[in-house]
């Protein structure tokens, strides 16, 4: 191996961990603050995966593309969770954690 593959190696190793950083202490936090066991919370960071690939293209070539997707794909996303939270999670909230963690695994079937 020379020098520079093993820099891409490391690079794409570092950023593959800081993806799985956010996401793991995105799960963290919201069953530490909000006491949820978000089952689905992989699904939306697949959603917004696939919705900053489907910007990026939709769009064509140039820089303002990957931005645009980049900064798109999580409010679109952030909305849906918003939405999903007022309209399933809010009618939940006293009841025992386990409707929370079907609710929440019943999410990531249908967005998965």
């Amino acid at each position: 191996m020379n020098s520079s593959s093993i820099l891409t190696q490391l690079i794409v190793g570092l950023s593959r961990t800081m993806i799985l950083f956010i996401v793991s202490s995105g799960m963290s936090l919201i069953l530490g603050v909000l006491r949820i066991p978000n089952v689905a919370h992989g699904s939306f960071y697949m959603i917004g995966a696939f919705l900053s690939y489907t910007i990026t293209s939709f769009l064509g070539e140039g820089s303002y593309s990957f931005w645009l997707g980049i900064t798109l794909a999580p409010i679109i996303v952030g909305l849906i969770g918003f939405f999903l939270e007022r309209g399933f999670f809010s009618y939940l909230y006293e009841r025992e954690h386990l409707m929370l963690l079907l609710l929440t695994f019943g999410f990531a079937s249908i967005l998965g």
